[in-house]
């Protein structure tokens, strides 16, 4: 007996949370547009709200140019250069910009002064000469010297030697003026017995002389004709130095420590902006009436009667001429054009019933489910009672 009231027990327990089952079922509907696109915004709000403080760390660090690079170099002579310390920030100094699109302390141009020294080299190598080595402190003070140089085009406060040049564009530009142009001078004037005037193959002397061992590169493009550049050369380097690739490395990795903090947030302020729209629009979508549902026909009598569409006139040739290109397409597969307010609102009706039919049917099973659970109880209640 207690065996079989265990068993009707057990039947009538699967019988009640299978109804509660279907039951909640029935009563989870599916999220409408509006509440999607805010689940979608919220997710979109937290994603920018988790990485502006990484990306805000970042643009302060890109802000400081080549003096953050320095500075987490540990090359404090480079670091008193570019912030004026040494200059006491008048004179030579007053026309740096630290960091500004197209100072010399920027890291765009920082990086792209690296294909000059690059250049630089090969002259060295065509002529059996030692490559150059790079240190910061050359770079920073051609840095400082490149943007007085585009303000007052003159050699100042320069290392052993320098090269200057404005209006360039390129590597060849700049080296074609000083190596190439000022090496037939040089030729000629040897081939002629002649001591080179240093006045008129300068550039092109320092480029080949041998005693230069360390040499910076700077850049400054805020003109608008061009870079200016300049070139220096120690015969004594300051501070550690680097081959041009080990050179390129750290600039890239320091560039790329900083664009990896900033690119996925404006990525993360772009897919915000347009989880907004689409909020937006869905909320908009909502609010528009829902102009098939009621549509008022006048029916000759004075009154308003729903949906009912006003008959088409027949028309006898339409079995025998063809119609246009456009009209076909209108209406190739009604008599009655249809809007596409008309087609949205036929879809929304026609999955709002498949889902209530879909409910509909999971009750129905459910039911019978129930009846047949509670036919077993019974047979176990009447073993029971025998």
């Amino acid at each position: 007996m207690r065996n079989a009231l265990g068993k009707a027990a057990i039947w009538i327990t699967a019988a009640a949370t299978l109804l509660c089952g279907v039951a909640v079922n029935a009563s989870a509907a599916e999220p409408t547009p509006q509440q999607a696109a805010q689940t979608a915004l919220d997710a979109a709000n937290k994603r920018v709200a988790d990485l502006k403080p990484a990306a805000d760390a970042a643009k302060a660090e890109e802000a400081k140019g080549t003096l953050g690079f320095f500075t987490e170099n540990g090359s404090t002579e480079a670091v008193a250069d570019v912030d004026g310390t040494t200059f006491g920030r008048t004179s030579w100094w007053k026309y740096v910009n630290l960091g500004q699109k197209g100072d010399a302390t920027s890291l765009e141009n920082l990086k792209a002064s690296i294909a000059y020294i690059r250049k630089l080299n090969e002259i060295r190598t065509e002529n059996h000469l030692a490559t150059f080595k790079v240190d910061d402190f050359a770079m920073a003070r051609t840095e400082v010297n490149a943007d007085y140089d585009a303000v007052e085009f003159e050699h100042h406060n320069f290392l052993n030697a320098e090269n200057i040049a404005s209006g360039f564009n390129n590597p060849e530009e700049a080296f074609d003026m000083w190596y190439t142009q000022e090496k037939a001078v040089y030729d000629a004037a040897i081939a002629a017995g002649q001591t080179p005037n240093y006045s008129t193959t300068g550039h092109y002397q320092n480029i080949v002389n041998s005693r230069w061992v360390t040499t910076g590169f700077g850049l400054q493009t805020k003109g608008g004709y061009g870079y200016t550049g300049v070139n220096d050369f120690e015969d004594t380097a300051t501070g550690k130095t680097y081959t041009v690739d080990e050179y390129e490395a750290k600039v890239d990795a320091y560039i790329g420590k900083i664009n990896n903090a900033i690119a996925p947030y404006d990525q993360a302020l772009k897919d915000q902006e347009a989880a907004q729209k689409a909020l937006d629009k869905a909320n908009a979508d909502a609010a528009k009436p829902q102009q098939n549902d009621k549509q008022p026909t006048d029916d000759n009598s004075g009154k308003q009667t729903q949906n009912q569409q006003p008959t088409q006139p027949q028309n006898k040739d339409s079995a025998i001429h063809p119609t246009s290109a456009d009209s076909h397409s209108d209406n190739a597969t009604s008599n009655n054009p249809v809007s596409g307010n008309q087609v949205g609102n036929s879809t929304q009706r026609n999955t709002q019933t498949l889902a209530k039919t879909g409910v509909a049917v999971n009750l129905v099973i459910a039911i019978a489910f129930s009846a047949m659970l509670a036919g077993a109880c019974l047979l176990c209640l009447n073993k029971i009672k025998r």
